[in-house]
């Protein structure tokens, strides 16, 4: 062929294409449709198989497709192909079970803030009713009496007896321990906020326990409406301290066999456990509670091995409970065991110190929440007060007898050591991208297969190719179209 028809420069290039070598003629910058047509004789034309194999990535497939290889080598070929074919889907199994178990990393770090907010602070008295209000009750006072061993011998009630429980019966407890217990001004004294002094009854509310009527520093109800206690820098004299009368004097129903008050610092969101949890701190002492937080971010499920964490952030959350809100593990046991007595047992009544029972709570299906903020407290103590400050102390508080002072009050101060907190954090460890790459990788490697996508090049020409043959398979027609290159 002329290589110089029309003003182009021709050039013939060898292409393979299903296992044949065929000459075709190309101009460059050719507007028409060139056609090239090639003799291929029935006898030459490859099977589909031997035509896949000649062009086949897949390592030793197209040694299984050359006739021209010999029987035993494309045999072990063959066994090879199916070894690495089921090394492969081993692997891909095993990383799809990976993948379904969600697995998660934990991560951990110190977060710094510039102001942190102070924690619940539940103060319980160990005596929960007031000696003079249940000597105005005679008969509730030696039902009392006789609840306890110590003190059995000195009521002259038989709790045993019918008519003494249906009398019982006609009172509502709880109005009863609401009355009977410690009013604040009774049982705090005064408080300061960063040094400042406070009205104690705008920041404590008073809230039901199991050691029954309580107050709460920081409670739920408060932050909601005055949005918290804060402190923007460390120390004690930034935090909050509050001074507490424990009122011997008026002992008369109380938790174990010793005076003071019980403490618990709790997250606001989750129902204090005072009888389970908290600290004891007794009269003649100041107690110094330094407060650090740990904030926990857990991955709801399926995230995770064995997680059953409950989403409370989730937007479609309803909480399951039926006598608290919110939803926190330790309200749900006490939820639990309210459901138990009332629903349960019959007794159409909810018990009034809301006590949980240890064995019912193994039978709950209590979870944690996925999010939840935990509190660890260094105590220490000092005597209070000091001989000097007795005097002084007395008369600001209007105590007539100073020797009293040391026997009923006590002094608490709460704060942080420093304006950080600790995140523990789940995040995922191996995720779809993970096991898309991997599924990728191992494909290529163990089979040897790859997706390129992009289009032949033949020298500087980029080109799109029409296949057909004649109805006799004796032609093979090629229809190239190449776009001018500049």
């Amino acid at each position: 062929m002329n290589p110089h028809i029309y003003g182009h420069k021709w050039m013939q290039q060898k292409v393979r294409f299903r296992g044949q070598n065929v000459s075709i003629s190309l101009a460059q910058c050719q507007p028409e449709e060139t056609e090239v047509k090639a003799e291929v004789t029935p006898s030459e034309d490859p099977g589909r198989f031997q035509t896949y194999a000649a062009n086949a990535t897949l390592h030793g497939v197209r040694y299984l497709g050359d006739p021209s290889v010999g029987r035993r080598r494309r045999v072990v070929w063959g066994v090879l192909l199916f070894l690495l074919a089921a090394f492969f889907s081993l692997v891909i199994s095993l990383r799809f079970l990976k993948f379904k178990e969600r697995p998660v990393s934990r991560r951990s770090q110190v977060v710094v803030v510039d102001e942190m907010e102070l924690p619940a602070v539940t103060v319980c008295n160990l005596n929960m009713l007031k000696k003079s209000f249940m000597e105005e009750d005679s008969f509730m006072g030696n039902v009392f009496l006789a609840t306890d061993s110590l003190t059995e011998s000195e009521s002259n009630v038989n709790l045993s007896d019918p008519e003494v429980k249906a009398r019982v019966d006609e009172y509502d407890l709880k109005e009863v321990f609401q009355k009977g217990a410690f009013t604040l001004d009774e049982m705090l004294s005064y408080c300061t906020y960063q040094s400042i002094p406070v009205n104690c009854s705008t920041y404590f509310t008073q809230v039901l326990t199991g050691m029954g009527f309580c107050y709460t520093l920081n409670a739920r109800e408060f932050i909601a409406k005055n949005g918290g206690v804060k402190v923007s820098r460390s120390g004690i004299q930034y935090g909050f301290s509050v001074a507490i009368n424990v009122n011997q004097d008026e002992y008369f129903v109380q938790s174990g066999d010793s005076a003071g008050v019980q403490v618990l610092v709790h997250d606001p969101n989750e129902y204090p456990l005072v009888e389970s949890h908290g600290m004891v701190l007794s009269p003649g002492v100041e107690a110094y509670l330094a407060i650090s937080k740990t904030q926990i971010k857990r991955l709801p499920p399926p995230y995770g091995f064995n997680n059953s964490c409950v989403d409370t952030a989730s937007p479609d959350f309803v909480n399951p409970l039926k006598y608290f809100e919110p939803y926190s593990m330790s309200a749900c046991s006490q939820n639990c065991y309210l459901a138990f007595i009332v629903d349960v047992k019959g007794c159409g009544c909810v018990p009034y110190n809301l006590a949980a029972g240890g064995e019912r709570e193994k039978e709950c299906d209590c979870r944690d929440a996925c999010e939840r903020n935990l509190f660890s407290v260094t105590k220490s103590e000092s005597s209070y007060p000091s001989e000097r400050k007795r005097e002084l102390l007395s008369r600001k508080l209007n105590v007539t007898d100073s020797a009293m002072f040391k026997r009923n009050y006590l002094r608490m101060n709460v704060f942080v050591p420093d304006l950080s907190y600790l995140l523990f954090e789940e995040v995922p460890s191996y995720t779809l991208g993970d096991f898309q790459a991997i599924g990728i990788g191992e494909t290529h490697v163990k089979l040897g297969l790859s997706l390129e996508p992009g289009r032949p090049k033949m020298g500087k020409f980029a080109f799109w190719a029409k296949v057909g043959r004649s109805r006799d398979m004796s032609t093979l027609n090629l229809s190239l179209f190449s776009p001018c290159m500049t």
